[in-house]
This record gives C-alpha cells, sequence and structure tokens, in this order.
C-alpha cells in the first residue's frame, strides 16, 4: 500500500512583479497527476520510491500576491519568511495546507530554490522548474540529505543521483519541462525504505565468484534482482540506463 503524500504547490507573486510564466496548465503538468506519463513530479517519486510513496492529490493554487516586493528578499525577509508568508497567503484564501503532505512555493520570478530537510516544503523559481532540481529540493522534504562519499562532508558526490544535481549529473534533455534525471541511488532508496530488499543480491559467504544478473534499478516491473551488495562493505551495485 502507498503512502498518500500530497503536495500544495502555490504559485506566489511580489506585490511589485506581476509576471506569470507559465500557464496554470503548465504547473498541473509538472507537479500534479495530470502530467502522468511526462516524467514529472508524481512519476518521478512513484519511480524512485518503487511505489511507497503517492503524490495523487498534489494541487495547484494561485497565484497569490504576497505583501512585500521583491526588494525585501535576502534583507528583511528569509527563506523561513518567504514560505509563511505564502503560506499565510493560500490560507487566507480559503486554501486548506492541513489536507497536504507538503508544500511549494513558486515564485513569478527568478527568487530562489531551496527544500527545507524533513520539514516537508520546497521553494522554486521560473529557472528551476525541472524535475533534475526539484527531485532534490522535494526530496528534502522527505529527509534525503546530499550525495556524499562515504567518510567525506562534501556534498554532491554522486553523478548518478538527484541529491547531487547540478554537479556535473546525467541529466537528460526533456521537451516538456527542460531537465529530467538522473533519478535517485540505490542508496539513498535504501536510506528512505523505498530499495525493495527482496531484490536485492547478497552473496551467502566473504569469497565467491558469480555471475550476478540486474535489472535496471528503477524498474521494478521487471522481475529479477535491482541491486547487489558486497559482504563485508555495505556497497549496493546497480544497473542504470540512460532513459528517463
Amino acid at each position: 500500500m502507498s503512502q498518500l503524500t500530497p503536495w500544495a504547490i502555490l504559485l506566489t507573486k511580489w506585490n511589485d512583479k506581476s509576471a506569470e510564466p507559465k500557464s496554470k496548465g503548465f504547473y498541473q503538468n509538472l507537479f500534479t497527476t495530470a502530467g502522468t506519463g511526462t516524467y514529472n513530479m508524481t512519476d518521478y517519486f512513484d519511480t524512485m520510491s518503487h511505489g511507497s510513496i503517492d503524490l495523487s492529490g498534489s494541487e495547484v493554487f494561485g497565484w497569490f500576491t504576497l505583501d512585500q516586493p521583491q526588494s525585501v528578499y535576502g534583507v528583511s525577509l528569509d527563506r523561513n519568511g518567504l514560505l509563511a508568508a505564502a503560506k499565510a497567503k493560500a490560507s487566507s484564501s480559503g486554501v486548506d495546507l492541513s489536507k497536504f503532505s507538503g508544500v511549494v512555493v513558486v515564485m513569478n520570478t527568478p527568487t530562489d530554490l531551496c527544500g527545507w530537510i524533513g520539514g516537508w516544503a520546497a521553494l522554486c523559481d521560473p529557472n528551476s522548474l525541472q524535475p533534475t532540481v526539484l527531485g532534490q529540493e522535494m526530496g528534502h522534504g522527505y529527509g534525503l540529505l546530499h550525495s556524499r562519499v562515504d567518510g567525506s562532508t562534501a556534498d554532491y558526490q554522486d553523478p548518478w543521483d538527484t541529491m547531487s544535481t547540478w554537479d556535473s549529473c546525467y541529466y537528460a534533455a526533456n521537451p516538456d519541462y527542460t531537465l529530467i534525471g538522473p533519478g535517485l541511488c540505490a542508496a539513498n532508496m535504501r536510506y528512505m525504505g523505498w530499495l525493495d530488499e527482496l531484490r536485492v543480491w547478497r552473496a551467502t559467504a566473504p569469497g565467491f565468484t558469480q555471475q550476478v544478473v540486474l535489472r535496471p534499478l528503477h524498474a521494478r516491473s521487471l522481475p529479477g534482482n535491482l541491486a547487489a551488495e558486497v559482504p563485508g562493505h555495505g556497497w549496493r551495485i546497480s544497473g542504470r540506463v540512460p532513459r528517463g
């Protein structure tokens, strides 16, 4: 049974900026089941969680106009203040945010990009309406961290993992959303409890010689192993193909 985790998408304007850079239909396709099958955010989290979470019920609201001009951002209004202001505007307009697991604030001008780790919130703008980076920022909302090499404090170290974008990741062009990929690595899927452990191959002895056949990590509809674990190290080996 999938866990329902719908998001409220709040289209938000600064009070001195009237631009509406995309149609409401674009945001619905990107963030809700209206865009199912287009590599959008509902597709992304269904695939990366192996069906453990379901973003059905996500809705797009707005536009809402803030009381503040953009010039105050980073001066008297920080990220937390902007999040609070956008949520307050939505609530005062009749949006019941209690029905949603998380909130994405979408600004109408280039403003900022971030996610609150474990805080069920993300902030984006016209420069970041792409699954390649939204997967990371919304992923932070679920509790995902940046990818690191074991023993290092340096972020963005796995080019095959969403939690390393933008740093030389293997993303791909997409006609609807500009950039998609690369998806989550097996280690982050395991961290979230999204990796099907029954489909991880493990050796029965410390020393072994064996050919192991893997399905692509995210292809849960195909039978067989999706990852392999090296004994004594905890290393996960997974097969990735240049799709999605």
